[in-house]
Formats: C-alpha cells, sequence, structure tokens
C-alpha cells in the first residue's frame, strides 16, 4: 500500500495540504483511480523534521530521505536559535545553514538507507560546512553529486543549487567503493528541462580533502603545474575578510555633501564591488560614517555626545537602526555598524576584489578606501599591493578561479575567503617587480601575461587555450580576457 510507504512533514501547514494533493494527484494519474488527497492526511503531517522524532507522528525509520530544505543562512538565525542548534548538530558551525542540519539529520536517521536532497552547491567548498563533509563520509557514501551550472532551477533564489544523493554505511554493498558519480548538467533557455554536460566516475579521495572540487578532469595537469612550488595567498597574508557590513545603508553611506556636514573624523571614502576593476578603482564619490575612532589600530565606538552632528544625522534613522538584527538580538549599540569594525581600513594598504564578478577583478588599494560588503580585501606580507593584484590578475589565476570557485549567478565566481586562501603566489624579485610595474604603466598586457605566465612555469599560449575551453564564446587572447571585466550583480540567496 502506498500509505505504507510514503511520508512526510513540514511545518507550513499549506504546503502539508499541497503536498497532500500533490500525491493523490500523481496516484490518479498513474492508476486512474480517484483517490482524494484526505487518503494521506496520516501520511503528510504538520511537524518539524529538525526537532520533533518520527516515531511522535508513527512514522517508521525511512529508507530513503528526499527533499529540498530550507535555505536560511547565519545572518537570519537568531543567538537563541544558532545556540538551540549548536548543541544538538554537530555541523552547526561558524555561519551555519539551516539546510546542512536537515542532512545531518537525515545521515543520522539513514543508516541502513539513503537522502537525495537538492541544496545550495556552497556546502561542497564552505568552511563551515566542513564539519557536514566529514559527517556524510564518516557514517556512509556519496553515491552522486549533480552540481548545475545556473541559478535558475528555482525562480528569485540566487544561489546555484546541487543534488546529492547518499547512502547509510549499511547501505553500501562493497565496503571498499572508491568512486562516486558526478553529474555537471545545463539549463536549456527556454525549457524546464536539463542537459548533461559531463558525467563521469569521481575518486574517493577527493570526498577526504579540506573542499569537494570535482570539476578538475580536463585541465588538471595544468593547474597542478600552475599551483606546484609556490606558497598559498592565505600564508603570504595577514588577512582576507569580507568588507565592512552596516546593517543599513542609508545611514552609514553618504553622498558628499552629507559626509561633508559631519566630522571630518568619522567619514572615509568607501568602494563597492562595482568599482574595483583589473588593477584600478574608480571612485564612489560616496563615503562611509564609521563611528569609532581609533587607537592606533584598537578600533573604540565613540561616545554620541561627543560627535553631535554625527547624533543629529544617525538620530534620523534611529527607529530603522534599532530594528537591525545586530541590536535587537547581539545586543549592540543602536548606533554601531553591524560588524566589528576591525583595522582602520582606510589608512591600511591592501588588495581589493568583489565578492561577486565575471572574472578577476583584483586592484590594489595604497590606503584611501574603506571596503563595503560587496568586497573582500587582501593585507599581504610578501609582496607589494601593486605587485600581488597584477598577479592575482593573470591569466594563469584566472584559469583557476574559472575551474574552481564556487559559483552564483550564470557566469559569475563567488571570491570567498576560503577559495582566496588556496590560490597560489610565486616569489617575485624586484627586478621582477620593477618589469611589472611598467607593463602594468603602459598598459603592455601581452607583455604583463608573459611575465605572469613565466612566474607560474607555464605556456601563456597553454593558459589561454585552457580559458577558451571553459568559457566557449570569450576570446581567450590577453587583451579580450584580461579585460572583459563583468560587473557583478547584487546576489542574494533565497529562503526557501
Amino acid at each position: 500500500m502506498l500509505t505504507e510507504q510514503i511520508f512526510g512533514l513540514d511545518v507550513d501547514e499549506l504546503a502539508v495540504e499541497i503536498a497532500r494533493a500533490e500525491v493523490a494527484d500523481a496516484v490518479n494519474r498513474v492508476t486512474g483511480l480517484e483517490i482524494t488527497p484526505d487518503r494521506f492526511e496520516a501520511n503528510v503531517r504538520v511537524g518539524d523534521f529538525l526537532w520533533q522524532p518520527l516515531e511522535s507522528f508513527g512514522f517508521p525509520t525511512p529508507r530513503l530521505v528526499v527533499g529540498n530544505p530550507p535555505y536560511v543562512t547565519a545572518d537570519r538565525i537568531g543567538a537563541e536559535e544558532k545556540r538551540r542548534f549548536r548543541a544538538a548538530f554537530s555541523t552547526a558551525f561558524g555561519r551555519l545553514d539551516l539546510y546542512t542540519l536537515f542532512m545531518e539529520k537525515s545521515a543520522r536517521l539513514s543508516k541502513d538507507g539513503s537522502f537525495a536532497f537538492i541544496t545550495p552547491d556552497k556546502y561542497l567548498s564552505s568552511q563551515s560546512a566542513g564539519p557536514l563533509r566529514d559527517l556524510l563520509v564518516s557514517l556512509g557514501a556519496v553515491d552522486s553529486i549533480c552540481l548545475f551550472d545556473s541559478h535558475r532551477v528555482f525562480e528569485k533564489a540566487a544561489i546555484v543549487p546541487c543534488v546529492t544523493v547518499w547512502r547509510g554505511a549499511s547501505n553500501i554493498a562493497d565496503p571498499h567503493e572508491r568512486f562516486m558519480r558526478f553529474d555537471r548538467v545545463s539549463h536549456v533557455p527556454g525549457a524546464t528541462s536539463y542537459e548533461i554536460e559531463e558525467r563521469r566516475e569521481v575518486g574517493s579521495e577527493h570526498l577526504h580533502a579540506s573542499t569537494w572540487n570535482f570539476q578538475r578532469s580536463r585541465h588538471e595537469s595544468l593547474e597542478e603545474r600552475i599551483v606546484a612550488g609556490h606558497v598559498y595567498l592565505g600564508d603570504s597574508t595577514t588577512r582576507i575578510s569580507a568588507g565592512v557590513t552596516t546593517g543599513l545603508n542609508e545611514a552609514f553611506l553618504l553622498d558628499r555633501d552629507a559626509a561633508a556636514a559631519l566630522e571630518p573624523e568619522l567619514v572615509h571614502p568607501t568602494v563597492g564591488g562595482r568599482h574595483i576593476h583589473a588593477n584600478r578603482i574608480t571612485a564612489d564619490d560616496r563615503f562611509m560614517l564609521v563611528p569609532c575612532v581609533w587607537d592606533g589600530e584598537v578600533p573604540h565606538l565613540i561616545d554620541l555626545d561627543d560627535f553631535p552632528r554625527a547624533r543629529a544625522w544617525l538620530a534620523q534613522h534611529r527607529r530603522a537602526l534599532e530594528q537591525r538584527h545586530c541590536v535587537r538580538v547581539w545586543e549592540k549599540k543602536w548606533w554601531d555598524l553591524h560588524d566589528p569594525v576591525g583595522l582602520p581600513l582606510h589608512r591600511t594598504e591592501k588588495v581589493l576584489v568583489p565578492d561577486l564578478a565575471r572574472s578577476n577583478r583584483f586592484a590594489a588599494d595604497a590606503g584611501t578606501y574603506l571596503p563595503q560588503h560587496s568586497a573582500y580585501y587582501i593585507i599581504g606580507h610578501d609582496l607589494p599591493a601593486d605587485i600581488l593584484a597584477a598577479v592575482l590578475n593573470s591569466e594563469a589565476v584566472e584559469f583557476l578561479v574559472r575551474s574552481r570557485a564556487p559559483r552564483v549567478k550564470d557566469g559569475f565566481s563567488r571570491y570567498r575567503a576560503q577559495f582566496l586562501k588556496t590560490l597560489p603566489v610565486p616569489k617575485i624579485d624586484e627586478d621582477t617587480q620593477l618589469r611589472m610595474r611598467h607593463a602594468l604603466a603602459n598598459h603592455e598586457d601581452d607583455d604583463l601575461a608573459d611575465i605572469t605566465a613565466g612566474l607560474f612555469g607555464v605556456d601563456k599560449t597553454e593558459i589561454q587555450m585552457a580559458l577558451m575551453a571553459l568559457a566557449p564564446g570569450r576570446s581567450g587572447s590577453s587583451s579580450a580576457t584580461a579585460r572583459a571585466r563583468g560587473v557583478s550583480p547584487s546576489g542574494q540567496a533565497a529562503s526557501k
């Protein structure tokens, strides 16, 4: 009987009603019967999968769990909820997302079964999902992963999803299995279907790496040669982090006239991702009000009584400022920024890069701008910022990004800190640095491409051919590839 095979839970009563109707409709179409949705009232119930045991609904232990769990990021989860999740789930780590907890719960339920979930693909590489990846390997085996090339799977959701099929340890016929199936699929324009672009077996060693990267087959040798013998960016920098989060831009991002009316020590030039290009920054012409003063490199939140003009400006936005998560839940002062302010970035040499971009757009900042949250900043200790930016804009690094970086919207890569830390950085002597600066100053792109290819010990033409293969339709020449700098959209993951 079907009522002994299919069970479902959802916290949303309307979703439960729709699910009952959909199941009944599917049965009727297949069998020709006329079953009504109420036939499944005992099978599809209102309930919380994460917190309520299945036996409390009279459900058996599942042999297969299928789901599209909610995508709810850390900044939308209250502090008390986070504490509760962290106490109950071993994978509730870092900037947790609810969908990872659903995967953990399903894996623990499915020791004798399997699960198939569609989720954001960022769990394959994000630092916060590291405990989840470890858990999936320790409790069973990943049977297959299907990676989409587009965010169009879900309307209004700016995430690229993947489908993961996992089996519990006791459901593995051969405990020595060493392969899983990897599919890469592409969206068919104007249709709801997808085409399989690539299907292959992937060795289990990929699942024991710090991140799960399955898109390295065609050019793996070239990738290895580019990386070989060089230190990682994370080891040659003192800090890689996202820019400042205000929590209410209209209160803290000011035009020139508004900034001029406030105390000058509190307003600083700022720049967002769209104003950062390869080896150059275009002025945003806005300023950021930062309610902090620094004692050396130590920030101190201001007393508003000491800054009457800033107090009057912020008072206009007080109601909205007090509604921010950081004030309601974290109990920060209502005039503070959303995230803690650390180094005085407006006077710190650094490299900036948009958080989303079609191709590499690293630019040196000698110590002028406060980066907004749509950008990442990199503070190096081995190379000057202008040389480091030129290396990161090289075709060799561009190729690594196109091959490995997490993808968000069509053609856009996400430049997260944990990914940036894995990029290789060669040692560069002073003479080579002078040659690079000369090429940069004179816009000699071909010469710069020759120099940087030599630093990585690879042939420039080979890299350009590989870039063309990764991005059909885009020229692989140094001028076209290095200069085709797209402007990133303001992508935001939608909750499901």
